[in-house]
């Protein structure tokens, strides 16, 4: 062969491969759904650009081809621009929890959204209106609060001052008015028993003076010239001359409503008038969107005029008929953006159904597929789900409790028979799902939340399970309590240590029962459980100020190893009794290695998995790596030991040795409790199972 005919061989094997890479790269197929998360009340942008990677081309779709809808309501919309100036506006709105609200983007037969006019007429415009500052304060949960959001914001422990900053935009120099929310969390035999005085930008508005608890609205008249552009100060003083032993509220929120002059800010403005022309300025194009957004649904005005005014544009329009007189205005660069944009996710049953379900945010899936492998040897019929699956299907996109508990009831309805037995979720829960407080414990799949007699609002697990109603669980159901896939492969690893390598030993038959000496009952509740154990069982009991050191006594049993510890006595979130014989603190320094057991504690909140900001004792012994425990049945609240010993005997003397899973005998001790009882119903709700509800723990001995 040739110099000339190699290289002409050479170059065309490049051209061809270069022509091969510069093909375009193919459509993806497109998906059906979107789901799309707005975090804040606004109007809204799609481009084409962000739509294309999921096989939507703005630029080749019409609205007739599309429907939006929010939950199972339609959203109006709009389409503009051409090519890759196309874009998709609408109005997005939280949820009226706060919570960032889902909205769903489907192919398919859609109807045109109609425009309303809004052509000026021949009025004299008007160029002020009224706006709304609202702040909502998310800085402390209360569970005792029973009349709605649980959030609020700083205290005032009298006597006490406060300042909040509120940025006020263009305020006219007239009379304005204002709202104070507040939660009173203290009562007292006199009256009144708070006062406050209130104060904006140094001006003294009002003294006020109420009883009891609860929530307190006060009105306030806010004088012409009080008001500033930029940061409006409120201070709120509790002199604490009431002769209340104790004066304590919590601010909720604060609602300033001025009159402004209608000039855009960062090219957006929201604002009401009842005026039948207006004029808008402030804005940097003459591509505006103007929604009516106190209509229901938001209704688009079109028609206006836009005109040149110096650098800027201005918008004038006539306020339709039927309006609600709220308007928001946005030029075309400040249209806010999602959060999220993601493909909605499908969920059919497994055609053989399921004795087992998982139940995992995406990220954690792959890190329990060890344990559901082992499942499936056993001859399970295992099958897992995602969250997001479960959020699409049965929570118009957005993950709930309520979401949870039809999936489980719709498997356990519909699936190929037998029902499911076994629900397992893997992912630690919070009160805070929106993260308000950036805490370093998300919340990953929730739970339900109950009011219970003494503590207010909890976690209940055991609600998730309620499939008929009947205020009693229907399905053996377990937490672990993950954050990361390493958590959930830590967990995975003890379960399936427990069942398949468990060491040998003496510690196998052993068990430690624990008690609290600040009461006898507690101790009379660990000896009678003792004596419902099967003869292959050794129990030692301990308890505080009757034994000596029972603080290094319980810590040698945990790292020799116990098949079970029992603890029966007062708790906290992290730690078990006044004495802290136990503490979150000491977990970290068991050295338990494979010799892994149960802990079951009869106590107060020490397994309220549920905080944001610090884990649980119940989550530490869960967590720890290479020792600690395989499972824990947990409190969430504030129980009686009275009520907890019903679920106890229920569970040692009937269930615990004699069901193959741990999950099926807290299910079956859990139904015999008494939800008409107020003091049972709380341990009922309230008692969660941490671990695998498959785990086969006892009911082989």
């Amino acid at each position: 062969m040739t110099v000339t005919r190699a290289l002409f061989l050479l170059l065309t094997c490049l051209a061809i491969g270069l022509a091969a890479c510069a093909r375009p790269t193919p459509t993806p197929p497109p998906a059906e759904r979107l789901v799309i998360t707005v975090a804040d009340d606004g109007l809204y942008r799609l481009e084409r650009r962000d739509l294309l990677p999921f096989g939507w081309d703005l630029a080749r779709l019409e609205a007739e081809e599309m429907t939006l809808t929010h939950g199972e309501q339609p959203v109006p919309f709009h389409l503009t621009g051409h090519d890759d100036g196309r874009q998709l506006r609408f109005p997005g709105r939280r949820e009226a929890d706060g919570a960032p609200a889902v909205y769903v983007l489907a192919r398919g037969q859609g109807a045109p959204v109609p425009t309303v006019l809004a052509m000026p007429g021949a009025d004299p415009p008007a160029t002020v209106g009224l706006a709304v500052v609202e702040r909502v304060f998310h800085e402390i949960y209360l569970p005792a609060i029973d009349d709605g959001d649980p959030w609020v914001g700083e205290r005032l422990l009298a006597p006490a001052t406060l300042s909040v900053s509120l940025e006020l935009a263009q305020p006219t120099d007239t009379p304005a008015q204002a709202e104070v929310g507040l939660w009173s969390a203290s009562e007292a035999p006199v009256a009144p028993d708070h006062r406050l005085r209130i104060a904006l930008n140094g001006r003294f508005l009002a003294e006020e003076s109420w009883d009891g608890r609860g929530r307190r609205r006060i009105a306030l008249s806010i004088p012409a010239g009080t008001l500033r552009t930029g940061v409006n100060t409120l201070t709120l003083t509790a002199p604490g001359d009431t002769g209340a032993p104790a004066e304590l509220a919590y601010l909720d929120r604060v609602v300033i409503t001025y009159t402004r002059e209608l000039l855009a800010a960062d090219d957006a403005i929201a604002f009401a008038t009842t005026a039948p022309v207006v004029e808008v300025g402030g804005f940097s194009t003459a591509d505006i969107e103007l929604w009516e957004v106190g209509a229901e649904p938001p209704r688009r005005l079109s028609g206006f005029v836009v005109a040149r005014d110096g650098r800027g544009y201005r918008l004038r329009f006539g306020r339709p008929p039927t309006s609600t007189g709220r308007y928001e205005a946005v030029a075309a660069g400040a249209l806010r953006h999602p959060r999220a944009i993601r493909p909605a996710t499908s969920l059919a049953a497994p055609p053989t159904g399921a004795d087992y379900i998982a139940i995992a945010p995406p990220d954690l899936a792959a890190a329990v597929e060890p344990l559901l492998a082992w499942r499936r040897e056993q001859g399970l019929r295992v099958t897992l789900v995602t969250t997001e699956q479960i959020a699409d299907a049965f929570g118009a996109g957005r993950l709930t409790a309520a979401a949870l508990t039809a999936f489980l009831r719709q498997a356990a309805a519909d699936w190929s028979p037998p029902a499911p037995r076994f629900v397992l979720l893997v992912g630690d829960a919070s009160y805070d799902p929106q993260d308000y407080l950036q805490g370093p414990y998300k919340n990953r799949i929730p739970t339900a939340m109950v009011r219970t007699q003494v503590m207010g609002e909890t976690a209940s697990d055991v609600a998730l399970a309620d499939l008929d109603g009947d205020v009693r669980p229907d399905l053996a159901l377990g937490r672990f309590p993950a954050q990361t896939p390493a958590d959930v492969a830590a967990l995975v690893a003890k379960t399936l240590t427990y069942e398949q390598a468990l060491p040998d030993g003496a510690w196998r038959q052993a068990m430690l029962f624990v008690a609290d000496n600040d009461d006898p009952f507690f101790r009379e509740f660990n000896h009678r459980l003792m004596a419902l154990l099967p003869d292959a069982f050794h129990p030692t009991a301990l308890t505080i100020g009757v034994d000596a050191d029972v603080r290094s006594a319980l810590r040698q049993g945990l790292n020799e190893g116990r098949r079970l510890v029992n603890y029966m006595g007062h708790g906290a979130l992290d730690l078990w009794a006044q004495e802290a014989i136990l503490r979150v603190e000491d977990v970290g320094q068991l050295q338990a290695g494979n010799r892994l057991g149960v802990v079951f504690m009869w106590a107060c909140l020490s397994g309220y998995f549920l905080h944001p900001q610090r884990q649980s004792l119940g989550e530490a012994l869960m967590l720890a790596p290479n020792s600690g425990i395989v499972a824990a049945l947990v409190p969430t609240a504030e129980t009686y030991a009275t009520d907890q010993d019903a679920l106890a005997q229920a569970l040692f003397a009937h269930h615990l040795f004699h069901k193959p899973t741990l999950g099926e005998a807290l299910l079956a001790s859990l139904r015999t409790l008494d939800p008409t009882n107020v003091g049972q119903r709380d341990v009922l709700f309230t008692f969660a199972l941490l671990g695998d509800p498959a785990l086969r723990v006892f009911g082989e001995e």
